[in-house]
Order: structure tokens, then C-alpha cells, then sequence
């Protein structure tokens, strides 16, 4: 019922993609030692053929640009018929049939790209992050190694290295990567965030580091959405920082308006500095985009019935159970608790009934709603089950609780009632 927060940024990352400014970058520098590399492929000579297959090349490119795949790797396709060394135009159908989804056509272009010319640096780059996504991590992790010898600028074969370094288990090593690409490049934000959520993995308790990478990363990319979050996650737990969190939610949202999670710790951090209106007008704000928020929803029906505005907490209350289709959650038995208290305090004691019954169904080990279960039926004066009710909750309550001593004496006040109509 909560609103699940997009996949964290590792997992978010499974699809970087080489840019295409650096393939862009690398066709060029392939077209600059053709020459060269014509000198390595035995009996290949310059012939009318190769001017042939640039202009299909060109053409192909446009193509592509303009999305209209099939015609672009047909062209691509008779560029390489016409000069069998056109790496880039073989390293391009890759691509092309990759965007396709003929991933294992991909794969075969680009390994057999790398059997003629095995320094081609982004084709070891696509094949690891091809690799990566299929869960082929040893295979990845050699690519990106092999990708790193010959690309210019590695930042994006670094990043993705740690990324599979990281999800085969080699946390260290993934870390070492990153360092050493923030090193390299200090503003390459990306790898200063998956430094940080490293960091945060390998100690949850000493959150230094990681928020020292979070905040390059933002330095980086003022409008990096993700880090400004973490940033807030951890200012959070820190005394007297609520106002910074705040700060940095606020950023987020305002670099990424669609960033949910960023509106509910928002909201979270403001009831936290006690500015209950100005929590629920960011609860507002997030059932402006989603009315089916279930959470936000719940949060207001909460809100409210403190406030003791049961109309609008009910109403609430009801909107988040009907946008839940998860009613065995644990926040389930919460708003069906808010919801059996807001009809109590309306004196509606059947619905009142019904709601916290359905709390105890979801959540039969939780003491609260048996005690206004049990102020419920005395209500209305179904008196036998209001007892059982409250001992119920004698029973499942911390000894300590101020609640019991309110349940033993409404139950001393039901047995009266009960002597007194024994006794009518």
C-alpha cells in the first residue's frame, strides 16, 4: 500500500548506454586511421567501392538520427558489403539490432567486429553492458576491462565495471573503480552517487563518506534528483537538521516533479518539524498527480482525525483502502484502525465495529484496535464482546501502557452497566 520507491539507482542503471556523442567520437577516430588499419587486413586496397560505402554510411546515420531503423541497417549493412573494414558501420548494426531487440544478433556483430579489429573499444563496452544485463557478470566485468584499454574517456566503462563488480558481490572492488573515476573525473556526478550508495551498503551506521559523495555529486549536477534524496535521507536522521533535509527535498522535487518518494520524505520531514500544514499540502500535491496514492491518502486521514476533523479523515481513510489492492499489508490494519477511530469519534459504533475487526483480521497481534474495539461495542452496548475486547488488549498491551489502566476501568464500567441491567 505504500508507495514503493523507484528501484534504487544501481538497479535504475542496468540500460547506460555508450553516449552517442562518444560513439560518435569513436567513429571519427576509426574513419582517422582507416589508413592504418587497411595496412593490417590483408589484400585490401583503396578502391572506388570504399568512397561507395562512406556515402552509405552517411545515410545511414541520418537514419538512425531519425529512428527509422530497418532502412538505417540496411544501409549500414551494404556499407560493410563494400568495405569489409568499416568497423564502424559493423559496430553501428550492433547497435541497430541491439535497439531492435535482437540482442543475439548484437552480440554476434559486435564479437565478430572484435575478431577483425580487437582493440574496438566500444564494442567490448556494448558487449559488457549486453553482458551485465543478462547476469553474465565475468563476462561483463572482462569487456569493461577490455573496453578501458583503448576507449579515450573511460568514465562510463568505469561506472559500469563497479556496477558489475558490485552486483557479483565485490563490493571493494567496485568501490576501488569508482574512487578512481572520481579521481580521474571529479565531475562525473554519476560516479560519486554510486560511491554513496556504496558507502551507505558497507556501513549503515558511519554515514560520512557517503554523504561527502552525494554532495559532489550534487556540486557535479545541481539537479541530480537521487542525490539530493539521499542527501535529505541522511540529514534527516541528524539532530537539528530537518530544515537542510527539507532544503534538499525540495530540490529534488523541483529537478524531477515526477520523484514520489522525494515528495513523501518531504512531507515526513515537515510532520517530524511539526508543520502539519504544510505536510498535508505536500500530501495534497502528491494526490494532485496520483489521486491513487493510498499512502498520502492515509497519511491525511491521520492528520486529520489529530486534528479531530473525522469527516475528512473518513473520507480519506476510505479513498486510501479503495486505491490499495493490498489489504493484508501491515499499513492495511493502520488505516482500518484510523478509520474505526474517526467513526468512534463520529459515535458511529457499527461502522466503527467493522472497520477495527478488519484491522484485527490483518493484524490479530497488534493490542490498539482490540481497546477501540472494545469502546466500540460499549458503545454500541454489546457488552459481552466489548469485555472480551478489552481483555484482549490487557493482554497484548506493554505492561506499562496507560491504555490498560483506561481498559480496566472501562471494563469495571461495563461490568456496572451489566449488574444494573441485571438488576433493572
Amino acid at each position: 500500500m505504500r508507495f514503493l520507491p523507484r528501484l534504487p539507482r544501481n538497479k535504475a542503471l542496468l540500460l547506460i548506454l555508450v553516449p552517442l556523442a562518444a560513439a560518435c567520437a569513436s567513429r571519427a577516430a576509426a574513419f582517422e586511421t582507416a589508413d592504418k588499419d587497411a595496412k593490417t587486413v590483408e589484400e585490401f586496397k583503396v578502391r572506388p567501392e570504399d568512397t561507395e560505402a562512406r556515402t552509405h554510411y552517411l545515410k545511414a546515420e541520418g537514419l538512425y538520427f531519425k529512428a527509422r531503423l530497418p532502412e538505417a541497417l540496411g544501409e549500414y549493412r551494404e556499407a560493410v558489403r563494400l568495405n569489409p573494414i568499416d568497423f564502424d558501420s559493423q559496430y553501428k548494426i550492433g547497435l541497430v539490432l541491439y535497439e531492435m531487440k535482437d540482442r543475439d544478433g548484437a552480440v554476434k556483430e559486435w564479437k565478430d567486429l572484435l575478431a577483425l579489429k580487437p582493440d574496438y573499444g566500444p564494442a567490448h563496452q556494448r558487449l559488457g553492458i549486453t553482458y551485465r544485463e543478462d547476469g553474465k557478470l565475468d563476462d561483463a566485468v572482462v569487456e569493461f576491462i577490455e573496453a578501458m584499454k583503448t576507449l579515450r574517456d573511460t568514465s562510463e566503462t568505469r561506472l559500469n565495471l563497479g556496477l558489475a563488480l558490485q552486483e557479483r558481490g565485490d563490493a571493494d572492488g567496485a568501490i576501488e573503480v569508482w574512487e578512481k573515476a572520481v579521481a580521474e573525473h571529479p565531475d562525473f556526478a554519476e560516479a560519486h552517487y554510486q560511491l554513496g550508495l556504496a558507502y551507505l551498503e558497507k556501513d549503515q551506521k558511519k554515514h560520512d563518506r557517503a554523504l561527502a559523495a552525494f554532495e559532489a555529486a550534487v556540486d557535479a549536477k545541481p539537479d541530480f534528483a537521487e542525490a539530493h534524496h539521499e542527501i535529505a535521507k541522511i540529514l534527516i536522521q541528524k539532530p537539528k537538521k530537518e530544515d537542510e533535509a527539507v532544503r534538499h527535498w525540495r530540490s529534488a522535487i523541483e529537478a524531477d516533479p515526477s520523484f514520489m518518494e522525494a515528495r513523501y520524505g518531504l512531507a515526513e520531514a515537515l510532520e517530524k518539524a511539526k508543520k502539519i500544514d504544510e505536510a498535508m499540502a505536500v500530501y495534497r500535491d502528491i494526490l494532485g498527480i496520483d489521486p491513487a496514492q493510498a499512502s498520502a491518502h492515509a497519511r491525511l486521514g491521520d492528520l486529520h482525525l489529530a486534528k479531530n476533523q473525522t469527516d475528512d479523515a473518513i473520507f480519506h481513510y476510505e479513498e486510501a483502502i479503495a486505491a490499495s489492492d493490498a489489504g493484508e499489508e501491515q499499513e492495511g490494519a493502520s488505516v482500518r484502525l484510523g478509520l474505526g477511530r474517526a467513526w468512534l469519534a463520529r459515535e458511529k459504533y457499527p461502522e466503527a465495529v467493522e472497520a477495527l475487526e478488519r484491522a484485527i483480521e490483518i493484524d490479530p497481534k497488534n493490542a490498539e484496535p482490540y481497546f477501540y474495539l472494545g469502546l466500540a461495542q460499549k458503545g454500541d452496548q454489546d457488552y459481552d464482546e466489548a469485555l472480551k475486547s478489552l481483555e484482549q488488549y490487557t493482554k497484548l498491551a506493554k505492561r506499562r501502557s496507560q491504555g490498560i489502566n483506561e481498559a480496566r476501568k472501562t471494563m469495571r464500567d461495563i461490568r456496572k452497566l451489566i449488574e444494573e441491567a441485571e438488576g433493572g
